[in-house]
């Protein structure tokens, strides 16, 4: 009878502790968030695709959203949407080649994307392609009516290209718009300083920025402020200048924290 006692016992345990481990397997499971990259969490309808592309990409999970998005273009190749989605979201992620290949087969496909063009404006000027990226960029801000970001990216074009002018021009008009959203503002009054300081207009720039430029600029050459800007010297000169010197350009204004911000309309 001993014996007996002491068996059910032991089987008691066993099932007992055969049951927590269960129960915390089950918790364990349920505390982990489903990942997108599971095949099972990609919708697959493209309409459904770009739903969740923007909601990851507004959420900061860019990762998850081209994941999402490149799943969209495997099962849907000739969907222009998702091609301008997906090709705006690899010129964010700095996937210049994909996003080129994307976005001019989004604008073939529906020239009236103002987006992808605009984006495509943003590459070529990125390239130091400014005589395609001001076409690209022009067309974009008249399909969109003259919309911020649109009119943000053309400024930037004008800029790049030597035309400082132009851009403080275009960059106040895109502030006066009555649907601008705080963040947008922001980098689009930013940009609006940068402007006006390559024209030597400091003071003007720090109080829209509200930040001090370095002292020995404000004494400096424009052709020293628009290489501490991240610029070339003016667009015919950005024509010869080679991809070693515009990349140099751009790591020099990426580590002194000044350089213009386009809007890629991502996604």
């Amino acid at each position: 009878m001993q014996i007996y006692c002491r068996l059910f016992i032991v089987i008691l345990i066993s099932v007992a502790t055969a049951g927590c481990e269960a129960l915390s397997r089950n918790q364990t499971q349920a505390s982990v968030p489903p990942d997108v990259s599971y095949t099972a969490s990609i919708p697959t309808s493209p309409d459904e695709a770009l739903r969740t592309a923007k909601m990851l990409s507004d959420a900061g999970a860019n990762d998850e959203a081209l994941h999402v998005l490149a799943s969209a273009h495997r099962r849907s190749p000739d969907n222009a949407a998702i091609m301008s989605a997906y090709g705006r979201l690899a010129l964010l992620r700095g996937d210049y080649k994909r996003a080129e290949h994307l976005l001019g087969k989004a604008v073939a496909a529906n020239p009236d994307d103002w987006r992808a063009l605009s984006a495509l404006g943003v590459l070529e000027s990125r390239k130091g392609q400014h005589s395609s990226a001001r076409a690209a960029l022009g067309r974009a801000n008249t399909i969109s009516k003259r919309e911020s970001a649109a009119l943000n990216n053309l400024a930037i074009g004008s800029l790049l290209a030597g035309h400082p002018e132009k851009a403080v021009r275009l960059l106040r008009q895109a502030l006066g718009k009555t649907s601008l959203k705080a963040a947008h503002a922001r980098r689009i009054k930013r940009n609006l300083a940068l402007a006006l300081a390559v024209q030597g207009r400091f003071a003007e720039a720090e109080e829209l920025a509200g930040e001090r430029f370095p002292r020995k600029l404000k004494h400096a050459k424009p052709a020293v402020i628009r290489r501490f800007l991240g610029m070339g010297a003016g667009q015919e000169s950005a024509r010869f200048t080679s991809r070693g010197e515009r990349g140099e350009r751009a790591r020099h204004a990426h580590a002194n924290g000044w350089r213009p911000v386009e809007e890629t309309h991502a996604p």
